[in-house]
């Protein structure tokens, strides 16, 4: 019975994949490879290499692909606290306060990886590697 209840559920996700793939090609006047790459539910190095691979436009795939990243990770833990404000009746004050703090941020590893950043900066300026291939 689980396994049933899957099937529709990936009907609707990908349906409403390919209708925004259209509706934004429509819209947008982009070609329907490039609408449907630009909403599919897919990594942002994966969809920008497939678009390359089939000549579409690669700007716009990236951009959209990155625009629907950074909104899941702005709006997710927004969902997640909205929905997850459940308190249970056994929870005392002692463990509230705990949970409530913000994490202590470690200075010394901060410091760790602001030097290897710099340093690494730096070597890269001295000998002046490209990021091209040549």
């Amino acid at each position: 019975m689980i396994g049933r209840m899957r099937y529709p559920q990936i009907f609707i996700n990908h349906s409403g994949t390919f209708i925004l793939g259209f509706a934004f090609s429509y819209i947008f006047d982009w070609n329907v490879l490039t609408g449907l790459l630009a909403t599919t539910p897919g990594g942002l190095m994966d969809t920008t290499l497939i678009a390359a691979d089939f000549d579409s436009d690669i700007h716009v795939v990236a951009i959209m692909q990155l625009v629907r990243s950074v909104g899941v990770l702005l709006l997710f833990p927004a969902w997640i606290n909205l929905f997850s404000t459940e308190s249970s009746p056994d929870s005392t004050k002692e463990n509230t306060v705990t949970t409530n703090q913000i994490p202590f941020l470690n200075k010394k590893h901060f410091l760790i990886v602001m030097l290897v950043g710099i340093a690494g900066g730096t070597v890269r300026l001295s000998f002046r590697f490209s990021s091209r291939n040549a």
